[in-house]
């Protein structure tokens, strides 16, 4: 009980002094700063934030650890404190995870190349924001609702402000959207929770991603859905399977966009796209599913839909391809959309890692700072006033976060001391009861003592009253005497107690004697054992010395036996080389004397043969 009861007391105390865990927000705010944003954009994070800040001292000491300004740290006091007292017909928005963030307030954001190692699919975050909203979408993750569908509810992606060019990667969307160059060669579109066409980041580039259907009359083309992924060698995956190159999805009609076959290659689609969902349904009935649409060549991804020929038909046109190459955007320039010039077209595709350190609403919040910069001009004679102003704010920033830390520090403080008061009440009770326990072992100690003595003292009087009644038997025994004689009968009973002590403690010696004798014997019987043992261990190892001297000798005899016989080897046969080479020596020097013979003949035949010519 007294454990259960010191429990809840620690967990109260606990609770009271926010050892749960950090108050809600800090880590969030903590993580912005890390990211190295501006002080004005970690402001309006928590400005714009539904999260109560209620600040404890640790919370303080974490921020200003994590070098949070102390501007940032008084705008959490301050927009927690103006949440919680709010009134109670006006609650608090509740948190939850489906987020939404608004379009940035500037629409003609700037938004710059990064570098290859800093490239990630964050880029598309700040590079969509000003032209949509951003939310978390139930089963997939944040996505991207353009404010063209939310001002235009027939508004449909691959369809509106773009047309279709053959390329050497395939029917390619170029779009006049400035959002275009990411959303039609990124990602996927899919309708989100409310039945709107919305976008999801992916990080893989392709000349478009869409399912083609096509008959005589009608083409017919769908967004890719949410989750079908393509991986470079290995083709679509989507569901938790493997689909290859030669994928569909098996989307209804309300995918699907359709055009006469005539007008494809209008350069905008959006004013000859069908939109009545009776024909739509219609022609998705009469229409076919194009197979083998997309491979992978000469490391391009090519998308080829609809056969060629037969668009030329259908148009009546020759149909020219056109090459897409990288646009020159080098690191800090702005990023711009596809420029089609001549027969090329210049497309930014960066390679990009499919992660996100950042989530959407920190880009918002940049672009808020960013916005909140460019709108206020500030002249340049007040500029030194501003800083001076600026200054000022950060100096009594600075104090009232002191202030506060304090504060709280005191308040802590003072709770510390409360629980140190109780802990040392606890301690003192549980010393009490130790010395109780302590004293009661120690008096239970003497009691068991003492009854201990007691016993021992009534042994003794037990033996001294049987020895008393051994020496009455063995006087009732004798005579009767006179009374005169009592001192001669126990001068004789002692007497005869101090011979049987005398003749015990002979018996004790004669048995140390004869232990001891037998020890002794014992331990003269273990040294000759010992001795006898030693002496054959070196009798054998005698014995194998000699023999491996034996044997050593032996081998030595038989290695120079061996050596003689090499050594006799040897010299047979340098003798025998010696004699093969004296005999080729004197064939050589025989041959050599027939062909001097030879040469000798042959010079006397061709003298003769000379002067037989000159006769």
């Amino acid at each position: 009980m007294l454990h259960k009861l010191s429990c809840l007391l620690l967990a109260t105390m606990a609770l009271c002094c926010g050892a749960f865990g950090a108050t809600a927000g800090v880590d969030d705010v903590i993580k912005l700063q890390r990211s190295a944003v501006g002080d004005d954009v970690l402001i309006a994070f928590v400005q714009d934030s539904t999260v109560a800040y209620d600040l404890t001292a640790e919370d303080i000491q974490r921020l200003d650890d994590a070098n949070v300004p102390s501007t940032v740290i008084v705008a959490m006091l301050d927009h927690g404190k103006q949440l919680r007292s709010a009134p109670a017909d006006l609650p608090l928005p509740p948190a939850s995870p489906a987020v939404t963030v608004a379009p940035a307030s500037s629409p003609t954001a700037v938004v710059y190349a990064p570098a290859p190692e800093q490239a990630n699919i964050t880029l598309f975050y700040e590079a969509l924001s000003p032209y949509g909203t951003w939310s978390q979408d139930e089963g997939n993750g944040w996505v991207w609702e353009p404010s063209d569908g939310m001002r235009d509810t027939s508004w449909r992606p691959y369809a509106n402000d773009g047309h279709w060019t053959w390329t050497d990667h395939g029917w390619y969307w170029e779009s006049e959207s400035p959002y275009g160059w990411a959303t039609y060669h990124y990602g996927r579109w899919g309708y989100n929770s409310h039945h709107r066409w919305s976008w999801a980041p992916d990080n893989v580039w392709g000349p478009a991603w869409v399912d083609w259907r096509q008959s005589d009359d009608y083409y017919g083309w769908a967004p890719l859905p949410f989750g079908s992924r393509f991986e470079v060698g290995v083709g679509f995956s989507f569901g938790g399977r493997n689909r290859g190159f030669d994928f569909h999805a098996d989307l209804d009609e309300s995918y699907y966009s359709f055009v006469p076959s005539g007008n494809f290659l209008d350069i905008n689609l959006g004013l000859v796209l069908e939109r009545n969902d009776r024909r739509r349904h219609d022609f998705y009935g009469r229409t076919r599913v194009v197979n083998n649409t997309y491979v992978y060549n000469d490391n391009r991804i090519i998308n080829n839909g609809v056969p060629v020929a037969s668009v030329q038909r259908a148009t009546n046109r020759k149909i020219e391809r056109v090459a897409v190459v990288d646009a020159n955007i080098a690191v800090g320039q702005p990023i711009r959309g596809e420029r089609h010039t001549a027969n090329r077209i210049e497309a930014y595709r960066p390679k990009l890692a499919n992660v996100a350190p950042v989530e959407p609403p920190v880009m918002v919040a940049r672009q808020k700072a960013a916005a909140l910069h460019a709108s206020v001009a500030v002249k340049a004679e007040d500029r030194k006033t501003v800083a001076v102003d600026r200054q000022a704010d950060r100096q009594a920033a600075s104090r009232r976060v002191e202030e506060t830390k304090a504060l709280l520090k005191d308040k802590q403080t003072s709770s510390a001391l409360d629980r140190k008061a109780t802990v040392e009440t606890n301690r003192a009770a549980k010393v009490d009861a130790s010395f109780e326990k302590q004293h009661e072992r120690e008096e239970a100690a003497k009691e068991r003592k003492t009854s201990a003595e007691e016993k021992q003292q009534a042994n003794e009087k037990v033996r001294e009253a049987k020895a008393e009644a051994k020496v009455r038997e063995k006087t009732s025994e004798q005579p009767s005497k006179s009374e005169a004689q009592p001192r001669s009968t126990n001068n004789e009973a002692a007497a005869e107690r101090g011979a049987a002590n005398r003749e015990a403690a002979a018996e004790r010696k004669a048995a140390t004697e004869s232990n001891r004798e037998v020890k002794q014997n014992t331990a003269k019987e273990k040294q000759s054992a010992t001795n006898e043992a030693a002496a054959e261990r070196s009798a054998a190892n005698k014995e194998a010395a000699a023999e491996r001297s034996s044997a050593n000798r032996e081998a030595a005899v038989e290695h120079k036996a061996a050596a003689e016989t090499n050594r006799e080897a040897k010299q047979s046969a340098a003798e025998e080389k010696r004699s093969a080479n004296k005999e080729a020596a004197a064939e050589r020097k025989d041959a050599a004397a027939d062909e001097k013979d030879n040469k000798r003949e042959e010079r006397g035949a061709a003298k003769d043969e000379k002067a037989h010519e000159r006769k």
